[in-house]
């Protein structure tokens, strides 16, 4: 593997087996490592938007009251069964969605089922996304715009997956219980790479990376 492919395979795995992840500038460690996180870190999130439980065992109270917007749960694109790299790239746009949808919801039933247990960073935008709506606030974000899907066999012996999404992502707002901005981030194009395999059952997440790509 060269190139681009061969550089971004190797962050993944980096960041995997160090506990470590980077996406749009929100950065997740395991426990051992995780440092408190900055006030003014943006979230960096995608989701579709419109309908659904705002969370799964809580109720509006909980989420921040009446402000709290529903948000249709994402649904896996049809490639989703593929055990190839059809299936790796609809997995990977699965997985931005979702991950827009939990901060909006807290509704981390699904988060869980496609994430690896040892993902670092899955377990700690768990943890962010908890803390938010254990604390009286919520998020609000819409759903993301993908321009381009591209992907690589990673590691042939895991089934690995390197998928590669070019997005806008749109604004993203974090409140208090009391109704107040807290955080926020703009829309914005982004590049995100995605290391995914296939187990005997479905598609799991095992490591993120991502970046800002200038507008225009």
């Amino acid at each position: 593997m060269a190139g681009r492919w061969g550089r971004a395979w190797l962050r993944l795995v980096s960041a995997f087996a160090g506990g470590c992840l980077l996406l749009g500038g929100v950065v997740a460690c395991s426990d051992a490592e995780a440092g408190p996180e900055p006030e003014d870190t943006p979230v960096v999130d995608t989701s579709v938007d419109v309908d659904g439980d705002a969370a799964a065992d809580g109720d509006e109270d909980e989420l921040g009251g009446d402000d709290v917007e529903e948000y249709e749960h994402p649904v896996p694109g049809p490639d989703f069964d593929d055990e190839g790299q059809a299936g790796a790239e609809a997995a990977a746009v699965y997985f931005a969605e979702l991950y827009s949808y939990v901060y909006a919801t807290a509704d981390f039933e699904a988060w869980d089922e496609i994430s690896e247990s040892e993902c670092g960073f899955c377990l700690v935008t768990r943890q962010q996304v908890a803390e938010i709506y254990d604390s009286g606030g919520y998020a609000t974000k819409g759903p993301p715009v993908v321009h381009e899907t591209t992907s690589q066999l990673g590691n042939p012996d895991d089934h690995s997956y390197v998928v590669e999404l070019r997005f806008r992502d749109s604004e993203s707002v974090v409140f208090d219980a009391q109704g107040a901005v807290i955080r926020e981030s703009p829309a914005g194009e982004v590049r995100a790479w995605f290391l995914v395999q296939h187990d005997t059952d479905d598609w799991r997440l095992s490591g993120v990376e991502a970046e800002a790509v200038a507008d225009g």
